[in-house]
């Protein structure tokens, strides 16, 4: 395993293109009951606007010390505004963020009664894009190879629209030829169009919904077959399937097969960590590293977000404190 310090990824270039959202979270207290209906009356103390999808993992690639810009595409409204602005705030680089006025900004509201979750609220197109919009994507992938330079690039999918069976392919294909390595955060729609790719890390549900299979985590005799039936149908180089509670397991292009346990951890909320886990298999991705390194050091970053509240990024501090506990580094 390689040492790691605060300047590991400092010249990592990761480029990440998909679905990017605002979740704003409302908090505030329940006293009283509304005169208009019997339904409760929450006094908003606090509202906060923080980074989501796509935007969550670009802000984890950052958070780690690495250079980041993110392709994704939001609507000419409020939450785009708010969007940008803490895009802004976190240093992301977003100049080939699509701005759409067909299109509205994906906005995820939460709202709270202290530390009690009451309510989502949703606001989003959904729609795949057009040939058009499509080929406004490929423009913007083409001028970030060009000018950004990215060593790997994540393709983050949450079904919004963004990517889609039609453009997927060119874009893996568009990535393989300008030499760039390519990891994939995958989501039931989609889910086979990823060929080809070096790393595909879904979890243990989106396989069981893509292949129509019944997946026994505490079994690694199933665990290793059903990671060789998805590299069969993906053809990927490499898979890493998160297990939740059962930890991780990667198979490589030699069949090698690998499980790594969950580090014991006291959750509090899972929120956002397959999108810790993308980004640091993705930043070791780009250090050439191999799988059962990478799968072993995103099981042990996932592991950590969920001891925190919300979707909240890894420091590489963090990262590397952790890893002086464990007695790896």
């Amino acid at each position: 395993m390689i040492s790691i310090n605060k300047s590991t990824f400092e010249k990592v270039n990761v480029l990440v293109i998909g679905d990017a959202m605002l979740d704003r979270y409302f908090f505030g207290k329940i006293d009283r009951q509304s005169p208009e209906a019997d339904v409760p009356v929450v006094d908003i103390d606090t509202i906060e606007n923080k980074l989501g999808g796509a935007a969550n993992v670009a802000l984890n690639i950052k958070k780690m010390n690495a250079n980041v810009e993110l392709i994704c595409s939001i609507g000419e409204d409020e939450t785009g505004t708010d969007f940008l602005k803490a895009i802004k705030e976190n240093e992301i680089i977003a100049d080939r963020v699509i701005v759409s006025n067909k299109r509205q900004s994906t906005l995820k509201g939460r709202v709270y009664n202290d530390k009690e979750y009451l309510l989502r609220l949703d606001r989003e197109t959904i729609s795949d894009f057009t040939n058009d919009e499509s080929y406004v994507l490929l423009q913007k992938i083409k001028a970030s190879i060009d000018n950004f330079k990215p060593d790997v690039a994540i393709l983050q999918d949450y079904n919004k629209g963004v990517l889609t069976k039609a453009n997927i392919p060119e874009i893996i294909e568009l990535l393989q030829n300008n030499d760039v390595k390519i990891a994939v955060d995958p989501k039931k729609d989609n889910f086979l169009a990823f060929k080809n790719v070096d790393l595909f890390k879904p979890n243990l549900k989106e396989i069981s919904e893509a292949l129509h299979l019944e997946i026994d985590a505490s079994n690694e005799v199933n665990l290793k077959q059903t990671c060789l039936q998805l590299q069969v149908e993906i053809k990927c180089k490499n898979c890493l399937v998160t297990l939740s509670e059962y930890g991780v397991v990667c198979l490589d292009e030699a069949q090698n097969f690998k499980h790594f346990a969950a580090f014991k951890r006291n959750v509090l909320d899972v929120s956002g960590a397959g999108d810790t886990v993308i980004s640091v298999a993705a930043l070791f991705l780009a250090l050439d590293t191999e799988i059962e390194d990478i799968a072993f050091y995103s099981n042990l970053a996932g592991g950590m977000t969920i001891e925190k509240k919300g979707v909240n990024a890894l420091t590489i501090q963090e990262f590397v404190d952790e890893l002086k506990v464990q007695g790896i580094n």
